[in-house]
């Protein structure tokens, strides 16, 4: 009796990518298990869960990019580095699109992933944001198409290693960074400077951001950021004052003493003389705030539930 079962909740399995309530299923499930042993009534139970979460991440993608057409799992960018379960989109001719500004100027304007010609050689995966709704400082209000190279909506852990930061870690439907194998390359292969665009929502309602615009130094001088000029709303001015130097992990703020202490994540990082206003990064640990009920990072008595940081190539 109990291999009959399992024969009916493998098959249940291979058909359960495939439905579309799968909260209806879930509740059902007593069904099942009624006709099977306890480990089976788990197993089930556990795998629908899982087809659950699944289709909630990805339903969280197609509201941030409105591509209804990206939900099939296909493969990773590279071995360690960010995972890529969804489609990019179909491309038909990028030519050799060296950035999403350059999409953009090709006439692609949907948001999403896309195959960029990183170098002559090397292609690699990108999500591109090519709305501007969420564009609030009018100094670079024109259109453009903008890399995605963080984003924080979870608990993952970013408190992570010098390798982690270079090869990139997450996936592209929640959080994730691109990873510096890629970033500086980014920065690397432009003629002019690069410009980040730093969203922050606090308290779960009120988006704040700063900007920066900077050059890179190669990892041999740990990324440094060499900035420009930049710009902050005012939720935001301590992070952004604190913002540049040496780029930081967990091993290397162990070890040198001219780093911020109290900053966990990894971030760029003037030293000591700037600390007093870098207390927290867009990198930092997520937290619970049992008072407000909210999770993400604790600074300056506000909780900092989502982040994401978009790249634009300034060409000269």
């Amino acid at each position: 009796m109990v291999s009959l079962g399992i024969v009916n909740l493998l098959t249940v399995i291979v058909v359960l990518p495939h439905a579309r309530n799968l909260g209806q299923d879930i509740l059902q499930s007593r069904d099942v298990c009624g006709r099977t042993n306890e480990d089976v009534c788990r197993s089930y139970r556990e795998v629908l869960q899982k087809n659950l979460d699944l289709e909630q991440r990805v339903r969280k993608l197609e509201l941030l990019y409105g591509n209804k057409e990206q939900t099939t799992p296909t493969f990773n960018i590279r071995e360690g580095g960010v995972q890529a379960k969804t489609q990019p989109i179909n491309q038909q001719d990028s030519r050799n699109a060296r950035d999403c500004n350059d999409l953009y100027e090709y006439g692609y304007t949907s948001s999403g992933l896309y195959r960029i010609q990183l170098t002559d050689e090397n292609q690699i995966l990108l999500p591109c944001r090519m709305d501007h709704d969420w564009l609030t400082y009018t100094m670079i209000s024109e259109k453009r198409g903008w890399a995605v190279i963080q984003r924080r909506d979870d608990v993952t852990d970013f408190d992570r290693d010098w390798v982690s930061y270079k090869n990139g870690f997450g996936d592209f439907t929640g959080s994730f960074w691109i990873g510096f194998d890629f970033l500086y390359e980014l920065v690397r292969t432009n003629n002019g400077s690069a410009h980040f665009y730093v969203r922050l929502l606090f308290d779960g309602e009120d988006e704040q951001h700063f900007t920066e615009q900077f050059k890179m130094d190669n990892e041999d001088k740990y990324f440094n950021m060499l900035k420009e000029r930049g710009h902050h709303s005012p939720r935001a001015r301590n992070m952004s004052l604190g913002t540049g130097g040496e780029f930081y992990t967990k091993e290397r703020k162990s070890s040198r003493s001219s780093s911020c202490p109290n900053s966990d994540g990894g971030w760029w990082m003037y030293g000591m003389s700037l600390c007093q206003y870098l207390t927290k990064n867009p990198n930092s640990k997520f937290e619970v705030d049992n008072a407000r009920s909210l999770t993400g990072i604790l600074f300056d008595k506000s909780v900092i539930t989502w982040t994401e940081i978009l790249l634009h190539l300034e060409r000269n």
